[in-house]
């Protein structure tokens, strides 16, 4: 958006009547910053409501989050990570169009490719998207913040329209007019201190890396009492989690700030504008090269000390302006200026020369230059397939990858770890392709194979589903629940959670899979299995049903053996069902998600071992049970079905975290034990189907909760596992055919909620708070004894 003249009496016309009925837009802003950025947006979330978007990897990720849920209880503002899903979710239940406001530099790659990322967006959602616009966050002086598209002093709204919850005479009390631990008593009169504001920047050039300046400002205010020094940092100094303490300048950074913070006063994190400061201060000292000096030349006459930390700084600003400064390169110089203490000089002339005068109106300014609409007609918005949009967005943003790594590794340029920040990864965030793989995702081990012309083969529908308290919590009766399984034509279905909520009158949990079973009717088949293994996260019962009866049941009770008849010969299946433990989840814990008294985890690794410790007891029994019920000489399918309580490691991914579905990659031990067990190898049947976990994330868990919601997480911890097979000898080992198995299907049951794939099943008026898996099993005896088990 080129800058472009505007005719004053037209634009007072506009304003006048853009506050009775401002534009009609969203604002949505990706959030890197910390406290110095938000003077840039506040205007826009508080004229017109909006989303913030939040990098994961931001340092003040939750301190950004609160202080945006506390400045707008009433939910104007809505605060999301920083992903393609969350994005796209919002864009899709927006009912106006959506600015976008970008405050990165365009000088950098991570501007550039944040912007690449979002026009790229606009062109996919065109009735969606009004604008994306780069406002910046520094004025005249700093010259770090190119590509801004516009010369409106937004920073000075909120100040000038008496929207900052402080104002100068706040300052004046709290800084000139009350005690401080280092002036506790009022000075007798005529012995007042000069009170100097000192408003560093922060880097390796800037004053606050000068400790002889810092010095000599505490022998002046505690040896001398000449001087009130008074602190306003740049906000990056009061969280130094991006601090490289290995980096000699970064040192000495902190081991000043420290010193500071220790002996001076140091103005609130919390009071993140500088204007009313500015104003009240008549002695400013600065860096030459920052944006603070310009700002308060508004404000002018003032006496205004500029450290010369920029040796271009000069050649490169107004002549005019820098008479206002008084430039010192040296402890000796700023002794000098403090005694002599220059008249202050200067008017607010060249300020509004360059941005006008600021009236607290300049977000309605800004939008009539940036031609944003004044009415939306959303009435005829199309329909857009959700989950294809996030996975085509995924795809362009892995392809920005791809390409940052390609020119990483010819030396060309050093742009990776920026554009990794950029799509919302840390920069130490490492894909395959880094490495020299080029396999994000493998599903399973296996390969395709088919029956051969002449076998004899079924196909067996499985079903997996927890019924939530026995149907009880979602209001489902019995004849709800069987009405599900006849519809669909399942022949097995594995349940968990069959037990009723206790009565009024009675503790006793009913099993309502015998219920169940009674409506069904008489040609169905009941595996009661009670608690396998009782734990604290363990006490619900489940069932097996099945139109086959059961042969063997194992002594655990986790599954049993039915004979499937493909006519003339049958193929023995086991048929295993597990509820795992559901506490501690970690996944929540990972999220920081409160969930009982279970402590937060801060990486794979801790998440791993808690799993390892809580499921790995159950698992390792399960694949007992599959030895217990195999017998080798017929060589049985194996079906493995049931609530993990814990996710895939095929769905917690690099590309399923680059799409915003999974916060990290994660090698989850219970789906990774059965797929790679070596005797019993076992293949995620929806996996199988649908090998790409952002085109399907197959979520079961939760259908009580929306997507996006930041006190729940939407995953897959609903399964269906298929393994076994295999060549069938006789008595003295002679090959005598074959037992093979293919999955055909696989689909999600239940709640639509918006987001069901079309090879989902969708039943109105679902009752439990899991989505069932479903899964067809191609199952054949083949008399060539060929080696067949697989996939598609």
């Amino acid at each position: 958006m080129p800058a472009k003249p505007l005719d004053p009496l037209q634009v007072t016309e506009q304003i006048a009547e853009l506050e009775k009925e401002p534009f009609d837009v969203s604002i949505y802003i990706p959030c890197h910053y910390d406290f110095s950025q938000i003077e840039h947006a506040a205007p826009f979330l508080d004229r017109y409501g909006g989303k913030v978007f939040i990098y994961r990897w931001h340092a003040l990720r939750d301190k950004m989050r609160k202080y945006y849920e506390d400045s707008y209880p009433d939910g104007r503002v809505q605060v999301f990570d920083f992903s393609p899903r969350n994005i796209i979710k919002c864009l899709l239940q927006e009912k106006k169009k959506v600015v976008f406001i970008l405050t990165a530099s365009m000088a950098y790659p991570f501007g550039q490719v944040q912007k690449e990322i979002l026009e790229d967006l606009k062109e996919r959602l065109p009735d969606k998207i009004a604008a994306v616009n780069v406002i910046g966050h520094c004025m005249y002086g700093c010259m770090s913040c190119t590509g801004a598209e516009h010369k409106v002093p937004i920073y000075f709204t909120r100040y000038f329209a008496r929207k900052l919850p402080y104002t100068t005479q706040d300052i004046r009390q709290w800084y000139f007019e009350s005690p401080s631990k280092f002036f506790p008593s009022k000075p007798q009169e005529g012995q007042e201190p000069v009170h100097v504001l000192v408003a560093p920047s922060t880097g390796e050039t800037s004053l606050i890396v000068q400790r002889p300046i810092i010095d000599l400002m505490y022998k002046l205010q505690h040896q001398d009492r000449k001087y009130r020094f008074v602190f306003k940092m740049h906000p990056a100094v009061y969280n130094p989690g991006d601090y490289d303490l290995t980096y000699p300048p970064h040192i000495e950074e902190v081991r000043n700030v420290k010193f500071i913070f220790d002996n001076f006063e140091v103005t609130d994190e919390w009071k993140p504008s500088l204007l009313p400061f500015l104003e009240t201060f008549e002695v400013l000292l600065c860096d030459l090269h920052s944006t603070v000096a310009f700002m308060a030349s508004y404000f002018s006459p003032k006496t205004i000390l500029a450290w010369h930390n920029d040796a271009d700084y000069e050649a490169r600003r107004d002549p005019e302006f820098l008479k206002n400064l008084n430039v010192f390169q040296s402890e000796p110089e700023l002794v000098r200026l403090l005694e002599e203490l220059p008249q202050p000089k200067g008017d607010a002339s060249f300020f509004k020369e360059m941005y006008g005068d600021p009236d607290g109106k300049e977000e309605l300014r800004y939008g009539i230059l940036a031609g944003w609409p004044r009415k939306c007609d959303t009435s005829t918005t199309k329909s857009y397939d959700y989950r294809g949009l996030v996975a085509d967005v995924t795809s362009h943003w892995y392809d920005i990858i791809l390409r940052a790594i390609k020119e990483d590794k010819k030396g060309e340029d050093e742009t990776l770890p920026d554009t990794k920040n950029a799509l919302g990864l840390a920069a130490e965030f490492t894909f395959p392709e880094e490495n020299g793989r080029t396999n994000l995702d493998l599903a399973c081990h296996q390969l395709p194979q088919s029956p051969l012309l002449g076998d004899k083969s079924k196909t067996l529908r499985v079903m997996s589903l927890n019924l939530w308290h026995g149907g009880d919590s979602g209001k489902a009766t019995p004849s709800d629940i069987a009405k599900v399984v006849l519809d669909n034509h399942i022949d097995i279905v594995a349940l968990q959670e069959v037990d009723g909520n206790p009565t009024a009158t009675t503790d006793t949990r009913v099993d309502r899979s015998k219920e169940v079973a009674t409506v069904l009717g008489p040609d169905w088949h009941l595996l009661q299995q009670g608690v396998p293994i009782p734990h604290p996260g363990c006490i619900h019962f489940s069932s097996i049903l099945s139109r086959y009866p059961f042969q063997r049941v194992a002594s655990t009770k986790f599954g049993a053996t039915i004979n499937f008849d493909l006519g003339s010969s049958s193929v023995p299946i086991q048929i295993l069902n597990t509820h795992l433990p559901y506490t501690p989840y970690e996944p929540y814990q990972l999220l920081k998600i409160p969930y009982g008294e279970q402590p937060f985890l801060d990486s794979a690794t801790d998440a791993e071992e808690s799993s390892k410790k809580t499921r790995g007891h159950h698992v390792r029994e399960l694949q007992k049970t599959m030895e217990e019920l195999t017998d080798e000489s017929k060589k049985s399918v194996i079906l493995l079905c049931g609530d993990f309580n814990e996710p895939s490691h095929l769905d917690w991914t690099p590309k399923s975290t680059l799409s915003g579905y999974q916060p990290l990659p994660v090698q989850w031990p219970c789906t990774k034990s059965f797929s790679g067990n070596e005797k019993y190898p076992l293949v995620d049947a929806y996996r199988a189907v649908h090998p790409d976990p952002v085109t399907h994330p197959g979520f079961t868990w939760c259908t009580l909760t929306d997507e996006l919601s930041t006190t729940d997480h939407h995953d897959r911890i609903d399964f269906i596992f298929v393994g076994g097979g295999g060549i069938v000898c006789d008595a003295h080992g002679r090959r005598q055919g074959s037992v093979g198995w293919k999955v055909r299907h696989a689909a999600m049951i239940g709640s639509n909620d918006d987001k069901a794939r079309k090879d989902d099943v969708v039943v109105p008026n679902w009752f439990s708070d899991h989505r069932g898996v479903i899964a067809d099993i191609e199952v054949w005896y083949s008399e060539a004894a060929s080696e067949v088990n697989g996939l598609l």
